[in-house]
């Protein structure tokens, strides 16, 4: 069995690669969007035989630079015609989906059609295209989470009978500004955000956690994979990030997910599963965990959460708006056209609008997004 990581460019990408190479497992491919530097350092430490560059512009002049389509060990492929061979290929016995965003959507839907199995981090293509995703798993492919949250889910609910959960919690972080007061708010800048506490990720899913957007996608996205209602979900911030969820059933028992805050043990759980690796170097002790805090989340001063939570009870189209409102929201905020505050507020007048269109194939979703995404900009512009 090997390998392809989508997406090996970013955080979760990259430690796919290190978990992988850690268990022994070779790499079959590796993509990006636009980073090559990645790229080639990439092909150079993990030795894939197929390499994909997605953005059109970014694969020629790599051409150019190299003066052909092979680098190292590996063929470079292009675009979404370059991503469908390595995942279909049988060299690619685990697909890890570490894009970001919608682009996740599609690989993800042809990885399953081609029955692999998809370790899957891109939430976003939960949350927005389930009903397709739960159609392809019906033809045999296999979804495991790669977020430590639902990768602790996953655990602690496998093989328990339908009916014995009573609730399950997940635990966020709070990001880096959750202890700031509401006038403290309005004066964060981007900086300020990006520096997250406990996790290492990219610019957008900070932005995120910081507004805890990132958890009530994570509530929607939990909902899909565990067939959840919403009333049986609850998010608890626990500043420390090493309970990942607990679930509670329905005796009365309260089961906890307990772990280093390091990606390295959810991807590797999904590469292996359902074997358990074993990761040297990796422990706790009972000093780490006499100080754990927990605290529910104040839903006035983080809006973005029950924005997510009520986009996911509506279903629909919904929650492809909000994750289309949410990406244009915090570009604003990252290229400093908006404040902090004002993407709650922007994703809400974009949800508002009443946007419709087909969720009955991935092209419908897309294009329903982009009309949105555009709302949305048009919302920040004028704020």
């Amino acid at each position: 069995m090997k390998v392809s990581v989508l997406g090996s460019s970013g955080s979760v990408g990259g430690n796919a690669l290190k978990a992988a190479s850690s268990l022994g497992i070779g790499i079959y491919g590796v993509s990006v969007n636009r980073d090559t530097d990645k790229l080639r350092s990439h092909i150079e430490a993990y030795k894939p035989s197929v390499a994909v560059i997605t953005d059109s512009g970014s694969y020629r002049e790599f051409i150019n630079d190299t003066g052909n389509d092979r680098f190292g060990t590996a063929r470079v492929l292009c675009g979404e015609t370059g991503l469908r061979e390595m995942t279909e290929s049988p060299s690619s016995g685990v697909i890890v989906n570490a894009i970001s965003g919608i682009a996740g959507l599609e690989p993800t839907l042809r990885a399953l059609e081609a029955g692999k199995k998809v370790a899957t981090a891109n939430k976003e293509s939960i949350v927005m295209g389930w009903p397709l995703i739960k159609e392809r798993l019906s033809a045999g492919g296999e979804l495991i989470p790669v977020d430590s949250e639902h990768s602790a889910v996953f655990q602690l609910i496998e093989g328990v009978k339908t009916g014995e959960v009573r609730k399950v919690i997940l635990t966020a972080s709070g990001g880096a500004v959750y202890g700031k007061s509401a006038d403290e708010l309005r004066g964060v800048t981007p900086d300020d955000c990006l520096s997250h506490p406990t996790w290492d990720m990219g610019e957008k899913i900070t932005v995120d956690s910081a507004t805890l957007m990132n958890k009530g996608l994570e509530i929607i996205e939990a909902s899909h994979l565990f067939d959840l209602g919403f009333d049986m979900l609850d998010v608890l911030i626990h500043p420390q990030s090493l309970v990942h969820a607990m679930v509670e059933f329905t005796d009365g028992s309260l089961f906890a997910h307990i772990a280093p805050a390091d990606m390295r043990i959810p991807i590797s759980y999904a590469i292996s599963h359902p074997a358990r690796a074993e990761l040297p170097g990796f422990s706790l002790d009972a000093a780490d965990l006499a100080r754990l805090e927990f605290y529910t989340p104040d839903r006035k001063r983080f809006p973005c959460l029950d924005l997510a939570v009520d986009a996911g009870r509506r279903g629909g189209e919904a929650p492809v708006v909000l994750c289309a409102a949410d990406e244009a929201a915090v570009r604003a905020f990252l290229n400093g056209s908006i404040g902090f505050t004002d993407i709650p507020g922007i994703i809400s007048r974009t949800l508002e609008k009443g946007l419709s269109g087909s969720l009955e194939s991935s092209g419908g979703i897309i294009e329903l997004y982009e009309r949105a995404f555009s709302a949305a900009v048009g919302f920040a512009e004028g704020k």
